[in-house]
């Protein structure tokens, strides 16, 4: 399909910016559908076109590529791909695919460490058949286990 020998333009090369102001309000007035309903973007000046559903960027690539770089397409076919670029960088701006922001570490700060436990956290022990000692040989003895304190209870008859 050549663009340029079936579509007559009173437009020449040197006025496609001027040209292109006149689409641009139009689709700023929402006279043409750039949104579809499932949230991709489409051309509303390829509308015979097989693809219709665009991500922002591709959608932009699309239209900046016509509008300054295609030679055969007419100069009206430029202009109204010129206004969508604008349209496309200044109003919808906020369809841009977004890179997730990482959440920055601070590297010269030392962790600091979180003590975990549960309270009260109690162990019992019955059946020490050894000689009975005091509450400091049992505190030294499960050392390993951290305990913060040791009681004795004896039954009587056990002593």
């Amino acid at each position: 399909m050549d663009y340029s020998s079936e579509e007559e333009s009173d437009i020449s090369e040197s006025e496609i910016e001027e040209a292109s102001e006149k689409p641009y309000k139009q689709l700023k007035d929402g006279n043409y559908k750039v949104k579809n309903f499932n949230g991709t973007l489409r051309c509303p000046y390829c509308a015979g076109k097989k693809k219709q559903e665009f991500k922002y960027k591709d959608l932009l690539q699309h239209a900046s590529g016509v509008g300054k770089g295609s030679a055969n397409r007419s100069a009206k076919q430029k202009a109204n791909h010129l206004a969508l670029a604008k349209y496309l960088e200044t109003d919808l701006i906020n369809e841009a695919d977004k890179i997730p922001q990482l959440a920055l570490i601070p590297v010269n700060q030392p962790a600091q460490p979180v003590e975990n436990y549960v309270w009260p956290w109690t162990g019992i022990i019955v059946n020490i058949k050894s000689k009975l000692q005091d509450s400091a040989y049992w505190l030294k003895e499960f050392s390993k286990y951290k305990p913060l304190n040791f009681h004795i209870f004896l039954v009587d008859g056990d002593a």
